[in-house]
């Protein structure tokens, strides 16, 4: 039967939190060399299987829609990385600061930049079926809207990575 001195083969479920663990770990030193502000992005656990890269509007774009030369190489950056993961799914979220009141107008503009993001991500070889893109205008905030510094930590997209069993 089978040798004593050999371990059990990991179950799928076992498996896929290794890749989460692994993905973390990578994604947070390619981050922590990147040159980013402090506290301008994070990564951690989103649920079972799941992390969430939350990065702040001003590391991938100076005017809020165009993606900046540095944020096209974090992006380029992150998909050299992802793409050693070729069966995870990637959820892009834009966010918007409720600076403006009109609740189409941030779900738009949230979506645009989400969309915008992905675009980047699949030009640096992420898989396009592999990715689902949108935005929650201003519906998920993170500070209060109602302070400059709050808008901008509101000014964000957030990149779920799931890793299936």
């Amino acid at each position: 039967s089978r040798d004593p001195g050999l371990r059990p083969a990991l179950s799928g479920s076992q498996n896929a939190a290794l890749r989460v663990n692994t993905i973390q770990s990578d994604l947070n030193q390619l981050l922590a060399n990147a040159n980013l502000p402090a506290n301008s992005y994070i990564v951690a656990p989103a649920g079972i299987n799941r992390l969430q890269v939350s990065l702040a509007e001003g590391n991938l774009s100076t005017d809020g829609f165009t993606i900046s030369q540095g944020g096209q190489q974090l992006l380029r950056r992150l998909a050299t990385t992802l793409r050693n993961y070729p069966t995870v799914e990637f959820t892009i979220v834009g966010h918007a600061d409720g600076a403006n009141p009109n609740a189409l107008r941030a779900y738009e503009d949230s979506t645009d930049k989400a969309i915008n993001v992905a675009q980047q991500l699949v030009n640096y070889g992420l898989d396009p079926a592999k990715i689902t893109a949108g935005g929650k205008g201003f519906y998920s905030p993170v500070a209060d809207s109602s302070t400059p510094q709050g808008q901008a930590a509101n000014r964000r997209m957030d990149i779920l990575i799931t890793v299936p069993e």
